[in-house]
């Protein structure tokens, strides 16, 4: 229980109560790449001091388009962030942006790391979500092309070529 935690106007956090052993800790700041920082070993009755560097991280720029070419508008952009803990305890699980006018995305402040990126549109079949990697920064560019959506009409009989009323899928 991390409700003893304070930060003061110089950024230094204090967590009180916390049980000898070793921790992982995720930072996140408004600008900046989310950062995990593990391996921070706490021993009975010690005060440690740990200080932790942020970065800026990567901005993901791309389009995302129709099955002709044409702007996605409005299309929804999302991220799910791989290298973090568990999705419990994962304050950054799904980071999402919002195509333009032009199909032009922008997500920035990506810590490097494994993705899973996909787009969704009312109005196109929602594709596969794609697995980027993202080592270097500043920029990195993922395009997206949406797909026209399938339809499927099923119907049901029995045995005998009867129709079978109510039948659910």
């Amino acid at each position: 229980d991390l409700s003893d935690t304070f930060r003061n106007k110089e950024g230094r956090f204090k967590i009180d109560g916390l049980l000898p052993t070793e921790w992982a800790f995720e930072f996140t700041a408004k600008g900046y790449a989310p950062t995990i920082v593990s391996g921070i070993s706490l021993r009975e009755g010690e005060t440690t001091t740990q200080v932790i560097k942020m970065d800026p991280g990567i901005t993901v720029i791309g389009k995302v388009a129709s099955p002709r070419n044409q702007p996605a508008v409005m299309a929804i952009v999302r991220f799910e962030y791989m290298n973090s803990f568990g999705s419990r305890d994962k304050t950054y699980l799904k980071l999402q942006t919002k195509a333009d006018e032009n199909g032009d995305d922008r997500m920035p402040n990506l810590a490097p790391g494994v993705y899973k990126v996909w787009a969704t549109h009312p109005r196109f079949a929602q594709p596969q979500p794609m697995e980027i990697n993202l080592e270097n920064g500043p920029e990195d560019i993922v395009d997206i092309t949406l797909q026209r959506p399938a339809k499927l009409r099923l119907i049901v009989r029995d045995e005998e070529n009867n129709l079978i009323p109510g039948a659910k899928v």
